[in-house]
Protein backbone atom coordinates (compact mmCIF):
# COMPACT_ATOMS: atom_id res chain seq x y z
CA UNK A 1 0.00 0.00 0.00
CA UNK A 2 2.86 2.43 0.62
CA UNK A 3 4.49 1.90 -2.79
CA UNK A 4 1.13 2.28 -4.50
CA UNK A 5 0.94 5.51 -2.20
CA UNK A 6 4.37 7.02 -2.98
CA UNK A 7 5.18 6.07 -6.23
CA UNK A 8 2.40 4.86 -8.48
CA UNK A 9 -0.17 7.29 -7.58
CA UNK A 10 2.27 10.08 -7.96
CA UNK A 11 3.08 8.88 -11.02
CA UNK A 12 0.00 8.75 -12.90
CA UNK A 13 -0.68 12.35 -11.11
CA UNK A 14 2.20 13.61 -13.10
CA UNK A 15 1.88 12.04 -15.88
CA UNK A 16 -2.20 11.96 -16.55
CA UNK A 17 -3.94 9.30 -18.41
CA UNK A 18 -5.75 10.59 -21.42
CA UNK A 19 -8.53 7.86 -21.72
CA UNK A 20 -11.43 6.87 -19.48
CA UNK A 21 -9.26 4.88 -17.64
CA UNK A 22 -8.20 7.92 -15.57
CA UNK A 23 -11.22 8.04 -14.20
CA UNK A 24 -10.31 4.56 -12.84
CA UNK A 25 -7.60 5.64 -11.77
CA UNK A 26 -9.21 8.52 -9.90
CA UNK A 27 -11.85 6.05 -8.09
CA UNK A 28 -8.98 3.30 -7.46
CA UNK A 29 -7.12 6.02 -6.07
CA UNK A 30 -9.15 7.62 -3.78
CA UNK A 31 -9.77 3.51 -2.57
CA UNK A 32 -6.34 3.37 -2.11
CA UNK A 33 -6.34 6.41 0.54
CA UNK A 34 -9.25 5.26 2.31
CA UNK A 35 -7.18 1.84 2.78
CA UNK A 36 -4.62 4.00 3.66
CA UNK A 37 -6.70 5.72 6.76
CA UNK A 38 -8.10 2.73 8.14
CA UNK A 39 -11.33 3.65 6.69
CA UNK A 40 -12.22 0.34 5.32
CA UNK A 41 -11.99 -1.01 8.66
CA UNK A 42 -15.32 0.95 9.50
CA UNK A 43 -18.68 -0.35 7.67
CA UNK A 44 -19.12 3.53 6.21
CA UNK A 45 -15.40 3.30 4.86
CA UNK A 46 -15.81 -0.60 3.39
CA UNK A 47 -19.08 0.35 1.74
CA UNK A 48 -17.70 3.79 -0.16
CA UNK A 49 -14.75 1.51 -1.14
CA UNK A 50 -17.56 -0.94 -2.56
CA UNK A 51 -18.90 1.68 -4.29
CA UNK A 52 -15.62 3.05 -6.08
CA UNK A 53 -14.99 -0.68 -7.05
CA UNK A 54 -18.19 -0.84 -8.69
CA UNK A 55 -17.46 2.57 -10.83
CA UNK A 56 -14.18 1.43 -12.72
CA UNK A 57 -13.48 -1.37 -14.98
CA UNK A 58 -16.20 -3.95 -16.12
CA UNK A 59 -18.05 -2.74 -12.56
CA UNK A 60 -19.37 -5.18 -9.92
CA UNK A 61 -19.18 -8.93 -10.06
CA UNK A 62 -22.54 -10.59 -9.80
CA UNK A 63 -20.87 -12.62 -7.17
CA UNK A 64 -20.26 -9.11 -4.95
CA UNK A 65 -23.87 -7.96 -6.03
CA UNK A 66 -25.17 -11.14 -4.52
CA UNK A 67 -23.63 -10.34 -1.01
CA UNK A 68 -24.02 -6.28 -1.66
CA UNK A 69 -27.06 -5.40 -3.98
CA UNK A 70 -27.36 -1.48 -2.65
CA UNK A 71 -23.91 -0.52 -4.00
CA UNK A 72 -23.99 1.48 -7.20
CA UNK A 73 -21.54 2.43 -9.81
CA UNK A 74 -20.76 6.68 -9.17
CA UNK A 75 -21.43 9.40 -11.83
CA UNK A 76 -18.34 9.38 -14.06
CA UNK A 77 -16.57 12.62 -14.56
CA UNK A 78 -15.98 13.80 -18.41
CA UNK A 79 -12.55 13.69 -19.53
CA UNK A 80 -10.60 16.73 -21.02
CA UNK A 81 -9.11 15.34 -23.88
CA UNK A 82 -5.85 17.10 -25.41
CA UNK A 83 -6.02 19.77 -28.52
CA UNK A 84 -3.26 17.25 -30.45
CA UNK A 85 -1.84 14.25 -29.45
CA UNK A 86 2.06 14.06 -28.17
CA UNK A 87 4.14 11.66 -30.29
CA UNK A 88 5.46 9.84 -27.66
CA UNK A 89 2.12 9.00 -26.31
CA UNK A 90 0.91 8.21 -29.55
CA UNK A 91 3.56 5.20 -29.96
CA UNK A 92 2.96 4.27 -25.99
CA UNK A 93 -0.51 3.61 -26.69
CA UNK A 94 0.06 1.69 -30.02
CA UNK A 95 2.39 -0.45 -27.73
CA UNK A 96 -0.56 -1.16 -25.45
CA UNK A 97 -3.60 -1.43 -27.62
CA UNK A 98 -2.41 -1.26 -31.41
CA UNK A 99 -0.78 -3.13 -33.90
CA UNK A 100 0.13 -3.77 -37.75
CA UNK A 101 -1.05 -6.94 -39.30
CA UNK A 102 -1.03 -8.09 -43.22
CA UNK A 103 -2.80 -10.98 -44.71
CA UNK A 104 -3.44 -13.10 -47.75
CA UNK A 105 -6.98 -13.88 -49.35
CA UNK A 106 -7.70 -16.54 -52.29
CA UNK A 107 -8.21 -14.11 -55.81
CA UNK A 108 -9.80 -14.53 -58.09
CA UNK A 109 -9.16 -17.69 -60.47
CA UNK A 110 -7.98 -15.20 -62.99
CA UNK A 111 -5.21 -13.76 -61.16
CA UNK A 112 -1.99 -15.80 -62.09
CA UNK A 113 -0.78 -16.25 -58.39
CA UNK A 114 -4.20 -16.98 -56.76
CA UNK A 115 -3.77 -14.79 -53.58
CA UNK A 116 -4.18 -11.08 -53.00
CA UNK A 117 -2.85 -9.08 -49.93
CA UNK A 118 -4.50 -6.73 -47.23
CA UNK A 119 -2.42 -4.75 -44.98
CA UNK A 120 -3.56 -2.88 -42.24
CA UNK A 121 -2.70 -0.47 -38.64
CA UNK A 122 -4.79 -0.05 -36.33
CA UNK A 123 -5.73 0.66 -32.71
CA UNK A 124 -8.38 -0.89 -30.82
CA UNK A 125 -10.43 0.69 -27.50
CA UNK A 126 -13.35 0.40 -25.70
CA UNK A 127 -16.52 2.15 -27.72
CA UNK A 128 -16.34 4.89 -24.45
CA UNK A 129 -12.94 6.17 -25.84
CA UNK A 130 -14.67 6.95 -29.25
CA UNK A 131 -13.90 10.10 -29.03
CA UNK A 132 -10.14 10.00 -27.99
CA UNK A 133 -10.30 7.34 -31.27
CA UNK A 134 -10.85 10.06 -33.39
CA UNK A 135 -7.94 12.27 -32.50
CA UNK A 136 -6.17 9.80 -34.51
CA UNK A 137 -7.46 10.99 -37.59
CA UNK A 138 -5.92 14.63 -36.79
CA UNK A 139 -2.94 13.00 -35.65
CA UNK A 140 -2.21 11.07 -38.77
CA UNK A 141 -4.09 12.92 -40.53
CA UNK A 142 -5.45 9.24 -42.41
CA UNK A 143 -7.30 6.27 -41.38
CA UNK A 144 -11.30 6.01 -40.27
CA UNK A 145 -13.14 4.65 -37.07
CA UNK A 146 -14.88 1.45 -37.35
CA UNK A 147 -17.10 1.57 -34.16
CA UNK A 148 -18.65 -3.03 -33.63
CA UNK A 149 -21.80 -2.33 -31.36
CA UNK A 150 -22.76 -6.12 -31.26
CA UNK A 151 -20.14 -7.56 -29.26
CA UNK A 152 -21.16 -7.76 -25.34
CA UNK A 153 -17.94 -5.43 -24.74
CA UNK A 154 -18.24 -2.42 -27.56
CA UNK A 155 -15.20 -1.69 -29.24
CA UNK A 156 -14.12 0.91 -31.78
CA UNK A 157 -11.07 0.30 -34.10
CA UNK A 158 -8.91 3.24 -35.85
CA UNK A 159 -7.97 1.75 -39.22
CA UNK A 160 -5.72 2.52 -41.82
CA UNK A 161 -5.85 0.36 -44.94
CA UNK A 162 -4.62 2.03 -47.79
CA UNK A 163 -0.80 1.36 -48.80
CA UNK A 164 0.15 5.22 -49.48
CA UNK A 165 -1.14 6.44 -45.96
CA UNK A 166 0.58 3.87 -44.68
CA UNK A 167 4.06 4.16 -46.07
CA UNK A 168 3.98 7.87 -46.10
CA UNK A 169 2.38 8.61 -42.67
CA UNK A 170 1.84 5.80 -40.28
CA UNK A 171 5.32 4.02 -41.32
CA UNK A 172 7.71 7.36 -40.69
CA UNK A 173 5.80 8.20 -37.53
CA UNK A 174 7.22 4.41 -35.83
CA UNK A 175 10.30 5.07 -37.85
CA UNK A 176 10.98 8.30 -35.57
CA UNK A 177 9.26 7.37 -32.55
CA UNK A 178 9.72 3.68 -32.15
CA UNK A 179 7.84 0.70 -30.18
CA UNK A 180 9.40 -0.35 -27.10
CA UNK A 181 8.12 -3.49 -27.17
CA UNK A 182 7.83 -6.61 -28.94
CA UNK A 183 5.78 -4.92 -31.33
CA UNK A 184 8.81 -2.94 -32.92
CA UNK A 185 9.46 -6.44 -34.43
CA UNK A 186 5.92 -6.46 -35.88
CA UNK A 187 6.48 -3.15 -37.14
CA UNK A 188 10.02 -3.70 -38.28
CA UNK A 189 7.94 -6.92 -40.55
CA UNK A 190 5.50 -4.76 -41.29
CA UNK A 191 7.31 -1.94 -42.93
CA UNK A 192 9.92 -4.52 -44.72
CA UNK A 193 6.47 -6.02 -46.65
CA UNK A 194 5.19 -2.77 -47.21
CA UNK A 195 8.35 -1.54 -49.07
CA UNK A 196 7.70 -4.92 -51.08
CA UNK A 197 4.51 -3.90 -51.90
CA UNK A 198 5.42 -0.82 -52.90
CA UNK A 199 7.76 -1.92 -55.43
CA UNK A 200 5.30 -4.39 -56.85
CA UNK A 201 7.19 -7.13 -56.22
CA UNK A 202 4.70 -8.78 -53.95
CA UNK A 203 3.20 -9.72 -57.74
CA UNK A 204 5.81 -12.27 -58.13
CA UNK A 205 5.56 -15.49 -56.83
CA UNK A 206 9.21 -15.07 -54.94
CA UNK A 207 7.95 -11.59 -53.46
CA UNK A 208 4.28 -12.79 -52.41
CA UNK A 209 6.42 -15.62 -50.44
CA UNK A 210 8.64 -13.12 -49.02
CA UNK A 211 5.59 -11.41 -47.66
CA UNK A 212 3.83 -14.02 -46.27
CA UNK A 213 7.09 -15.25 -44.40
CA UNK A 214 7.52 -12.12 -42.89
CA UNK A 215 3.52 -11.72 -41.54
CA UNK A 216 3.72 -15.40 -40.00
CA UNK A 217 6.31 -13.97 -38.24
CA UNK A 218 4.11 -10.89 -36.67
CA UNK A 219 1.26 -10.55 -33.77
CA UNK A 220 0.20 -13.78 -32.19
CA UNK A 221 2.56 -15.95 -34.44
CA UNK A 222 5.59 -14.33 -33.11
CA UNK A 223 4.88 -16.15 -29.84
CA UNK A 224 4.10 -19.78 -31.03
Amino acid sequence: MNELNEVIIPHFNKYTLISNKYVDFLFWSKAVNLVLNKEHLKLPGFLTILNYYASINRGASKKVLSFFPNIKPLDRPLINLPVALDPFWVSGFVAGDGGFAVYTHKASKFDSLRERLSYRFYITQHSKDLDLMKLFIEFFNCGVIHVRSNLATPRCDYIVQDAISLLEKIIPHFDSYPLSNLKQKDFVNFKESMNLIKLNKHLTKEGLEKVKDLSLEMNSNRLK
